[in-house]
């Protein structure tokens, strides 16, 4: 449980005892904490993997590379919910990043990189024929080199539902395009089925640097399937 103190408790965030605090539009508020099953899926199993070599893999780094990963959390700094500026440790950094630039397939990085700049443009439309072709439409093409992007998508859902933030699972990652739009129909009829007509589906798109690992904020686009 986080608390931010003022003349009165004027911010609260994370979990105590069987208590959750959150925020939304009404302001803060407590819940009781779920505990979430635990349906060990394939997806999940490659989380834990991939987590499990970045720990290994930063305890064979050399000591100066693991010093110039803590020297450098200064310069990936991030707000919290309360709008207070975080450092990451030198750990949490190194996992961050190359756990990004593993999901898109990219080389691991050994010392800590320079901030820069990530790719990003608008979506377009989302497509979702049902028993036909998924994608989504990209304001301009990928860069020929250095970028990558992660498509999470969702099952169908009512239409009447907003929300879909927990819904969201990886259905394919690119480093390209065709004309200014990625077809994901392979890895969302793998994952979900294909479209049903009616139903609300979401995307969620993310740019990854694949230099520095680096992520865009992520984008989301609604569509309801079609014939």
């Amino acid at each position: 449980m986080k608390l931010k103190p003022s003349a009165l408790v004027s911010g609260f965030s994370g979990k105590l005892n069987g208590s959750v605090a959150s925020r939304n539009r009404g302001g803060a508020y407590l819940r009781n904490k779920a505990i979430p099953l635990n349906p060990k899926t394939s997806a999940q199993a490659l989380v834990r993997s991939s987590f499990g070599s970045l720990s290994k893999a930063w305890g064979q780094l050399t000591e100066a590379q693991r010093k110039a990963w803590n020297g450098a959390v200064s310069s990936w700094q991030t707000t919290d919910v309360f709008g207070d500026l975080k450092s990451p440790s030198g750990i949490n950094l190194f996992m961050r990043l190359n756990t990004n630039l593993a999901t898109v397939g990219a080389t691991g990085i050994n010392f800590p990189p320079v901030p820069g700049e990530t790719f990003f443009t608008p979506l377009g439309a989302l497509t979702m024929v049902g028993g036909g072709a998924s994608q989504i439409a990209l304001g301009a093409d990928l860069p020929a080199s250095d970028t990558a992007m992660i498509v999470e998508s969702t099952a169908g859902f009512s239409a009447g539902i907003n929300n879909a933030n927990s819904r969201y699972r990886l259905v394919t990652t690119a480093s390209s395009t065709t004309g200014s739009a990625l077809i994901f129909t392979s890895g969302q009829d793998a994952k979900f089925g294909a479209p049903i007509d009616g139903l609300k589906y979401s995307v969620r798109v993310t740019f990854v640097n694949t230099v520095t690992g680096q992520k865009s904020v992520p984008q989301t686009a609604f569509a309801i399937a079609a014939p």
